[in-house]
């Protein structure tokens, strides 16, 4: 595919209400080389319109030049560029939740101290019993 391989931003661009100036920027774009993904319209105003726009490059360095075309179209304005990836996956991108509702010290004992200790006997003693307590048959890696 044609986005495999490639570096992704999203930008925040505000532009003039004024017809073609968002297709001089995609145009812009696509002369240096560049794909864009998806567009989403953030704010709709009388005099302008902030949209997010995805945009693909090959590297870092089509990836400058292409945030620098950006802020030179006449009537656009850069408002920002997020490396979306590297936000998703701030503090790691799997969190863990009990499957069973924790709401007594009963509840607890039963899926932590001193429940668990009972299970973590049991795999020790069989190790295959660890794909049926545990999440291990869940996870790549």
């Amino acid at each position: 595919m044609w986005w495999e391989n490639k570096i992704m931003r999203t930008v925040r661009v505000r532009n003039a209400q004024k017809p073609g100036i968002i297709g001089n920027l995609l145009k812009a774009i696509g002369d240096a080389g560049g794909f864009v993904g998806e567009i989403t319209t953030v704010r709709f105003l009388t005099d302008h319109v902030d949209r997010d726009i995805v945009l693909f490059a090959k590297n870092e360095t089509q990836m400058e030049s292409l945030l620098e075309i950006a802020r030179n179209v006449p009537g656009v304005v850069l408002l920002e560029v997020r490396d979306e990836v590297l936000e998703m996956h701030q503090g790691g991108k799997i969190a863990i939740r009990s499957r069973y509702k924790i709401e007594t010290l009963r509840d607890l004992r039963r899926v932590y101290t001193p429940g668990v200790a009972s299970v973590c006997l049991k795999i020790k003693e069989d190790h295959a019993l660890a794909r049926r307590f545990t999440a291990i048959k869940h996870l790549v890696a």
